[in-house]
């Protein structure tokens, strides 16, 4: 799995080679090597070397997920850093940062229902994600740092983009994309989720059998403590996805030449300033037959950005063709845009 800059920057390394030790009660510790090469998030763990056999260590006594991700062979693979910096390997997803079971982080959730057919998708209660954070918090001065400036704010650009809520957006696309208006076959499609927050659009891609899918978010904090809760939650096999965070021109770098059949991201243009970098980051990713849904207000107020302005900006560009293909009735109207490659 990819990991990307986060404040302050740091470049993902890079290693061929990849040994880490097994401890457990019924095996002798051991070395597990992997030849790919991999990327990793680096936010609490660093390197020891950058030779071929690279190792990690973290703080003495903490919990945190390291994520890898082999590019040959699409391999995901969790890696749990536990009390001393030894290392495990866990083949399932039964465990988040902060070694909580699932039963833990499955504890009161909320639900939605959406489509015709009422399908469900379980979001993690805000005090178990407040809990995880604050364990977190105190060892991880980029937590720490979120949390301080969730007690007075809310959206900052280049600090916290709205992640840790459910907007209505999502959940007016992920109607749309299960109606019978929907031209696209979420099995067996490549998904890419921008700017995901809580997830839920990847959460119901997976339900419905997509192939890959890619969840980006701004905060990595967001996505190692919100959104995969949420897959957890839902039953979904964290192994199948993939998470990279950091803005978006470092992740329109970050994924290279891949592509993705569909698109999906809700209540991202907020911020006229942020137009370029979304844009160019849907057209380098999608496939030249492949479809984008945004859903959005018609404004944003306070903030400045538009549904207008965006669509506005899209035109000016000529890489897109823009359609409405849904509209809600409420006072300030809600808009589903299909777009595809001219």
């Amino acid at each position: 799995m990819s990991g990307l800059k986060k404040q302050p920057k740091k470049e993902p390394s890079r290693v061929t080679s990849l040994q880490l030790a097994i401890d457990s009660p019924d095996r002798d510790r051991r070395p597990v090597s992997s030849t790919k090469s991999l990327v990793y998030n680096s936010a609490r763990c660093q390197p020891q070397s950058t030779s071929r056999t690279s190792t990690f260590s973290g703080p003495p006594t903490s919990i945190v997920g390291l994520f890898l991700r082999d590019r040959s062979s699409e391999l995901a693979i969790l890696v749990q850093i536990v009390l001393h910096s030894t290392f495990t390997l866990s083949s399932g997803s039964t465990m988040l940062p902060g070694g909580l079971p699932k039963e833990l982080l499955s504890k009161e959730p909320n639900c939605v229902e959406v489509g015709a057919q009422k399908t469900k998708l379980f979001y993690a209660n805000e005090k178990v994600v407040q809990e995880l954070m604050a364990e977190d918090a105190k060892t991880n001065p980029t937590t720490q740092a979120l949390l301080e400036h969730l007690k007075t704010h809310d959206v900052k650009e280049g600090i916290y983009e709205g992640g840790l809520k459910v907007w209505e957006g999502a959940l007016d696309l992920a109607n749309f994309l299960l109606s019978p208006d929907c031209p696209v076959q979420l099995e067996g499609s490549d998904v890419f989720e921008i700017g995901c927050g809580a997830g839920l659009l990847g959460v119901l891609a997976s339900k419905m059998g997509c192939g890959r899918v890619v969840m980006q978010d701004y905060n990595d904090v967001v996505l190692n403590f919100f959104t995969r809760t949420n897959f957890i939650i839902n039953d979904i096999d964290d192994r199948r996805v993939e998470y990279v965070h950091g803005d978006w021109k470092d992740v329109t770098g970050e994924l290279g030449a891949e592509q993705f059949d569909v698109i999906v991201t809700a209540e991202t243009i907020y911020n006229e300033d942020s137009y370029s970098k979304l844009h160019d980051l849907m057209f380098k990713t999608l496939k030249k037959n492949g479809r984008a849904y945004l859903a959005a207000k018609i404004e944003y107020f306070g903030v400045g950005g538009s549904l207008g302005a965006f669509l506005h900006y899209v035109r000016t560009q000529g890489k897109f063709q823009a359609e409405v293909k849904w509209t809600s009735s409420s006072s300030v109207p809600r808009k589903v845009i299909e777009l595809t490659k001219v």
